[in-house]
């Protein structure tokens, strides 16, 4: 009985993590698909500028600078928009719950193994 309690409580642990992590995975698969799109737009953007300026007969050395500032802001505004941090410490709080949730059911079912023991040596006299 200790120990199928044990492995219920464990498993409800697992499972309410793993639910979790896939509801913090999903719900920003939203946002990182918006950020990847405006990341995409950005450097197109910057790639016809780019065209615009050559064939309208800018030095391309200057074409180049501009389109490599260009592209390097668009990065940069994808880095800072995408929000793993966050996530990063959700998923360290929910491992957190389960941790302690595994160490609550290993510390009952040790001491059921203890009490059962107890009354296993009382039983034969010892």
């Amino acid at each position: 009985a200790a120990i199928a309690k044990r492995r219920t409580a464990v498993d409800a642990a697992v499972v309410a993590f793993r639910t979790g992590v896939d509801a913090l995975v999903q719900g920003n698969g939203g946002s990182l698909d918006s950020a990847i799109a405006t990341l995409t737009a950005s450097i197109d953007t910057a790639g016809d500028k780019a065209k615009d300026v050559c064939v309208a007969g800018t030095d391309s050395r200057t074409v180049a600078e501009a389109f490599r500032a260009d592209v390097k802001a668009a990065r940069e505004t994808f880095k800072n928009t995408r929000t793993t941090e966050a996530i990063r410490t959700q998923i360290q709080a929910l491992a957190t719950v389960r941790k302690n949730a595994v160490a609550g059911a290993v510390a009952t079912f040790k001491a059921d193994m203890d009490a059962a023991k107890t009354k296993l040596k009382t039983a034969f006299g010892e």
